[in-house]
């Protein structure tokens, strides 16, 4: 899951969504898709936490600030909220917390349908905090909402509830559809990373045009619009212009498309209704007066004319230098193997990202809230010594001042005072899926504006804290790129 930050959080709650989405990791293995990070896709709407648009449907994720932690929290859909006993009074008419939230998620459905001209499944997670112990009604009186409290592992089995996890696939150029109707600035996702995400590319479409509507398939009451009141989410027409070019560049550099053709997995009836539909061919020209005909060779003209000015713009950018423009290092092009001083590393999995708190947790998490890093960056190694396998966790966080750096490491010294997430242990890339580095071995060291926090363990045996070998390890590791 590829996590994309489009505005600022709306709720109290959203720091905890934030962490469950980036938890899941990224690629296709479990749980792709692109998420859409605080977006606000109605204008006159409320915001939401975010909206992931998966290869096999979409959830939108909303937050509900409770006024405090509850062990209990009664939470019907159509009725009155209440935590711990106690009833929970809503402002205006509402009935309870989420109405606006469900009144909000029916009406971005039918925009959606509407716009795109799709028919995916959508859900709705209803994310409560600051802390929900235990929610009931347990069995959900929707099967398209589910209300949680956002822990990663709660989150992450309201998403798979919600998502079909087989059946036909979403498409590329359907995602980026999606995704421009629900924020037109959002940055144009090539086929590579949306193809890494688990969406179809390179066919027509995957889905057949007699799926039912969205609405059909996402209501089950009737529900009141949404509040009004709320700031308006209205792009100024400059950005709408970027976004626009930025699509119209992106269609054109993936060339021809093969039109009218449509595939039909094996095994799969023509007439039989699915999850998706396709959006629509574009329609034929048909012959019938002079007219007609004569408008299609001065449409190619326009289009040769237009391609040509693109050329000309970008090799008059280019022009500057003699070079020719280096292509952005890809994670299979990184070194996938360093020995250093008689340790072999093998690189497992590397993940950066600015949203340092995100990604740390406990008295690591408490002061990287109060003094702010830069970027977080982690790497996952396999290290090989004597014989013995050994997992590699690093984290190296990035702060403006040296002061602070030197604070985190003190603090990442004192046993039990937290550290941050392994990298591989996110995307469960590492052999046998995921580590719990049990009684393993920390390490640190500061440099400059920068700390790394290291943490190592054998694997497939006992860790012991004052493994000398494994200390050997720890402490070589701090060579080792973290990008």
């Amino acid at each position: 899951m590829r996590l994309l930050r489009i505005g600022e959080p709306a709720t109290k709650v959203a720091a905890d969504v934030r962490a469950g989405l980036t938890a899941l990791g990224r690629g296709s293995s479990d749980l792709g898709g692109i998420a859409l990070v605080d977006v606000r896709p109605l204008e006159n709407g409320p915001a939401f936490e975010s909206v992931l648009v998966t290869p096999h449907g979409i959830v939108i994720v909303a937050g509900i600030d409770l006024p405090g932690p509850a062990l209990h929290l009664e939470a019907p859909l159509y009725g009155q909220w209440k935590a711990d006993n106690w009833p929970l009074v809503s402002d205006g008419t509402a009935v309870n917390p989420a109405s606006a939230a469900l009144a909000a998620a029916e009406e971005l459905t039918r925009r959606l349908n509407t716009l795109t001209n799709m028919a995916m499944p959508v859900g709705l997670v209803l994310a409560v905090g600051p802390f929900v112990e235990r929610v009931t009604p347990e069995n959900p009186e929707n099967r398209y909402v589910r209300i949680v409290h956002p822990r990663p592992a709660a989150l992450r089995a309201a998403i798979v509830d919600l998502v079909p996890q087989d059946g036909l696939a979403c498409t590329a150029e359907q995602a980026r559809a999606v995704l421009r109707t629900l924020d037109p600035t959002v940055p144009i996702q090539p086929d590579e990373v949306l193809k890494g995400e688990g969406f179809a590319v390179g066919v027509a479409a995957y889905a057949h045009a007699g799926a039912p509507a969205l609405a059909e398939q996402a209501t089950t009451t009737p529900m009141q619009p949404p509040a009004q009141g709320h700031k308006s989410n209205a792009r100024g027409t400059a950005q709408k212009a970027k976004a626009a070019a930025l699509a119209a560049a992106a269609e054109a550099k993936r060339g021809p498309q093969v039109n009218g053709a449509q595939r039909t997995p094996a095994g799969v009836d023509d007439d039989a209704p699915t999850d998706l539909m396709p959006l629509p061919p574009p329609k034929q020209a048909s012959p019938q007066r002079g007219s007609q005909v004569r408008l299609l060779p001065i449409a190619a003209v326009l289009v040769v004319v237009a391609g040509l000015v693109a050329a000309i713009v970008m090799a008059t950018s280019s022009s500057g230098s003699d070079e020719e423009p280096k292509p952005t290092p890809q994670a299979e092009q990184r070194p996938q193997r360093y020995a250093i001083s008689g340790v072999e590393f093998t690189a497992v999995e590397r993940w950066a990202n600015d949203e340092c708190q995100d990604l740390t947790y406990g008295d690591v998490q408490a002061l990287i809230q109060k003094n702010p890093c830069s970027q977080i960056r982690l790497a996952s190694y396999l290290a090989t010594v004597s014989g013995k396998q050994a997992a590699v966790s690093l984290a190296e966080i990035e702060f403006d001042d040296p002061k602070h750096a030197k604070q985190l490491k003190e603090l990442a010294d004192k046993p039990g005072s937290g550290g941050a997430a392994d990298a591989a242990n996110m995307s469960e890339a590492w052999p046998e899926g995921k580590l719990t580095f049990h009684n393993a071995l920390y390490r640190n060291t500061v440099e400059g504006t920068s700390v790394r926090l290291v943490r190592v363990a054998w694997v497939g045996e006992e860790t012991s804290s004052d493994d000398k070998l494994l200390d050997r390890v720890a402490k070589t590791s701090f060579e080792v790129p973290v990008d």
